[in-house]
């Protein structure tokens, strides 16, 4: 209950009281009879911290961390990160998978790209991004190093279910030929971004030390927009742990990516 502090004659004749009480989130003290918080600017930060945060259990960790290998990005803003997942119209089916495994109320938008000189024709996605949280900071301080370029970081666990997401975002399926050979089927990741370094001390040799599950370095040669070549390092699974990589990631949980699967 708020007590009287003091009274002042106001130059109009009128007198004004003056109330004390306690801030209701941390107790200290302020003036004024309609304020319930003492607006220091310590405890509006600690109050909009306590508000925004986000339940992180083991396997919504595991989705975070599956996702950020892949598509996902954590986009920092003054303070805290962002949970920011995109995929094309065809893949809404998975965005909405991904939204559902966090533990707050998240709505998956529709974003077109225009057409430009870089984009011939208009372009459907589907997209979701959380609140920015210092719960996220630890991943971003793993991923992004630098504070920009996204790295696999040194602890980066490898499980069925972030195997399994990582594959769902940057994984595909080919059918390979060669003369010596007759065609057989591999899949692999989508690991341009990385560097070949991190990507053999903290993908692949997990992955043949732990699991068993055999991999190569498929490059991938091409040429950006301003016509340079390029050279980067693709993760793919050998044909011999085939099976073992899909029975240790388990069945695809949508539709929408039931083509990266084989019939083994």
């Amino acid at each position: 209950m708020l007590k009287p502090r003091k009274v002042i004659d106001h130059p109009n004749g009128y007198r004004k009281t003056v109330y004390y009480g306690g801030c209701e989130y941390c107790g200290k003290y302020y003036e004024g009879a309609s304020k319930k918080y003492c607006c220091m600017s310590c405890c509006i930060r600690d109050r909009y911290e306590s508000k925004n945060r986000m339940l992180i259990n083991n396997k919504l960790h595991q989705v975070i961390e599956g996702t950020i290998f892949s598509d996902a990005s954590l986009r920092k803003t003054k303070v805290n990160p962002d949970f920011h997942f995109i995929q094309t119209e065809r893949s809404k089916e998975y965005v909405e998978y991904v939204a559902n495994e966090f533990s707050i109320d998240l709505e998956v938008r529709k974003y077109i790209i225009q057409p430009s000189k870089l984009v011939t024709k208009a372009v459907t996605s589907y997209y979701f991004r959380t609140f920015a949280t210092k719960d996220l900071l630890p991943y971003h301080n793993r991923w992004y190093p630098d504070g920009r370029i996204k790295v696999i970081p040194d602890d980066f666990e490898i499980t069925p279910i972030s195997l399994l997401h990582a594959y769902l975002g940057d994984g595909y399926l080919r059918k390979h030929a060669s003369k010596k050979q007759k065609t057989h089927i591999y899949s692999a990741f989508c690991t341009d971004s990385f560097a070949l370094e991190d990507i053999e001390r903290n993908f692949t040799k997990p992955l043949e030390e732990k699991y068993g599950i055999y991999t190569w370095i498929d490059w991938h040669y091409g040429k950006d927009r301003n016509d340079n070549p390029y050279k980067n390092p693709r993760v793919a699974i050998r044909t011999k742990s085939m099976a073992d990589f899909f029975n240790f990631i388990g069945p695809c949980p949508v539709k929408c990516f039931e083509y990266k699967w084989p019939v083994l």
